[in-house]
């Protein structure tokens, strides 16, 4: 009886001890999909926050121009080229030729230099571009001979600014105002050349944008920044505006990895001239390219600058194989 006893003992120890450790699976499991679920709300959080303060910056905007009254809206001097830059005084990118206004070389841009060669020339080329911002590559294209180029911005703002470029620098382009994402979306048309310089990393769904991308053309050409955890967790100018978990999408058998930015303090500035919500994602270096290489698009790498004062930045060419 003695050794009975201890062998039924023995046997409740041991369905204790199943029971022990299925309860701590379990209490696991729960502990982990609490975790995400804390993940996902402080994501959500950050996300309402920065709507919360671009809201805010919109409302102040609205007040400060309620002050203006209408007859402000008229120029009192002589026509002018001067008068019409001056609508958009201060919120200039470009170094627009004769007038200045901004930095960026975006009117003689080296980078477009190597497209051209890579693509062949412009020349009698039907393009399709995507966020001309101000005109400047637009205006090199249709300078080049291109037959010709539809230019399609969202930003009002900077669709207003290709305008007032267009009529002062004389050169011919559809500019066209709206969401190319939606345009691509219903698009039959397609072109000879499409070019997306600084507009991938404005996107929330980067991948679906380079998909409809080669469905027009055949060949792209694209300048855009990219997620480096080396360089980015290194600078905390660039780290504070980024989520520290990637988000990871799967497309045929390869694992897309990006990573959400916030635009935080940009959305102050009056000549602001990113995506129309307060997060974009960026792709890794790896991501862009592969997806590319599925879609059967052979990828020329120009320009590379990792050290980017906005963060790593890539110019590459692809074409149908």
């Amino acid at each position: 009886m003695h050794r009975d006893t201890l062998y039924q003992e023995v046997g409740n120890l041991e369905s204790q001890l199943r029971a022990a450790k299925s309860e701590a699976n379990y209490t696991s499991e729960r502990l982990a999909v609490s975790e995400a679920a804390l993940h996902d709300a402080e994501t959500a959080l950050h996300d309402a926050e920065a709507m919360l303060r671009a809201a805010h910056d919109q409302i102040a905007a609205a007040k400060e121009k309620a002050k203006t009254s209408v007859l402000d809206m008229y120029v009192s001097g002589s026509p002018s080229r001067e008068a019409e830059f001056k609508i958009f005084n201060g919120a200039w990118s470009s170094d627009i030729p004769g007038y200045g206004m901004g930095d960026a070389l975006l009117f003689d841009d080296a980078r477009l230099r190597w497209i051209e060669e890579q693509c062949g020339g412009f020349k009698n080329k039907n393009i399709l571009e995507l966020g001309p911002l101000e005109g400047g590559h637009t205006y090199t294209m249709s300078r080049s001979g291109a037959a010709s180029i539809t230019s399609i911005e969202s930003n009002t703002t900077s669709f207003l600014k290709c305008l007032i470029v267009k009529n002062t620098l004389k050169f011919n382009a559809n500019f066209m105002l709206g969401d190319f994402c939606a345009y691509l979306d219903s698009c039959s048309e397609t072109f000879d050349f499409l070019l997306a310089s600084g507009v991938l990393y404005h996107m929330m769904e980067p991948v679906k944008l380079l998909q409809d991308m080669t469905k027009v053309s055949r060949t792209i050409a694209i300048w855009t920044h990219y997620y480096d955890a080396e360089i980015i967790i290194g600078r905390e100018d660039l780290k504070k505006k980024f989520d520290s978990e990637p988000r990871v999408e799967h497309v045929g058998t390869r694992e897309i990895t990006s990573y959400k930015q916030s635009y935080l303090e940009a959305l102050q500035w009056n000549g602001f001239c990113g995506g129309p919500v307060p997060t974009s994602y960026w792709l890794t270096r790896e991501s862009l390219i592969g997806i590319l290489n599925d879609l059967d698009f052979t990828v020329t790498v120009g320009q590379e600058q990792r050290d980017h004062q906005n963060g790593p930045a890539i110019l590459l060419f692809a074409a149908k194989s």
